[in-house]
């Protein structure tokens, strides 16, 4: 079995269940943020966090698929609905080394309409500052385990060594020198999907964060 199917396989056991945490000992600020917006957030889509906010879109570094990411960009853009409040902010900081930020599609239509080049342009640039292999990666997923090991964060009715297990699994599985490429994809939770409908691209956060503050 590959590291991608194995993760992939636990993953199931967590789909469900949104993470419980103690909001005023997380250390780290992002983090803390991401968790106040989206309280429905499962492990899955905290290792899609962990794993955007380091290694952008890397799974998607390929030449071969870049037309196709372009046209998708497109095709959300013109089919998303504008917000009809400024409940949602247009960039959000994934992190504060790499930079990578997720730019929200229809906060974006609210102002912007259907242009595509500045997020197009940016998306570039993340591919471009990508890190070549996954040692920050492991940082910040090792961080996680380390809130989860305090009891910082944790699941309430799901016997916590699965939740161990899941995490530590990657640490074990791979090396700070491995590809991010290696990494498994994962897609958001059903639970998340349906709470916050999310609809974003990887960015570089410096490209629009001025935009954030109007």
């Amino acid at each position: 079995m590959t590291l991608f199917e194995d993760f992939e396989n636990q993953a199931k056991k967590l789909i469900s269940y949104p993470i419980h945490f103690k909001l005023e000992e997380i250390p780290e600020e992002i983090i803390k943020e991401y968790f106040q917006k989206y309280p429905q957030t499962t492990w899955i889509d905290l290792y899609k966090l962990i794993l955007q906010a380091t290694c952008g879109w890397s799974h998607l570094i390929d030449k071969t698929m870049k037309r196709q990411v372009y046209d998708n960009l497109i095709s959300e853009i013109s089919s998303s609905k504008p917000l009809k409040d400024d409940s949602t902010p247009l960039v959000e900081l994934l992190d504060n080394y790499t930079l990578f930020a997720r730019l929200h599609i229809r906060s974006w239509k609210s102002v912007y309409g259907n242009q595509s080049s500045p997020i197009w342009k940016s998306m570039n640039r993340v591919l471009d500052r990508i890190p070549l292999d996954i040692k920050l990666f492991r940082m910040r997923w090792q961080s996680i385990a380390e809130l989860t090991n305090q009891g910082i964060l944790f699941i309430e009715k799901l016997d916590e060594k699965i939740v161990f297990t899941w995490i530590n699994s990657l640490l074990d599985s791979t090396m700070d020198s491995d590809p991010p490429s290696l990494l498994p994809l994962i897609h958001h939770s059903p639970l998340y999907r349906k709470k916050y409908q999310p609809s974003y691209r990887i960015v570089y956060y410096p490209d629009f964060h001025r935009e954030n503050e109007k």
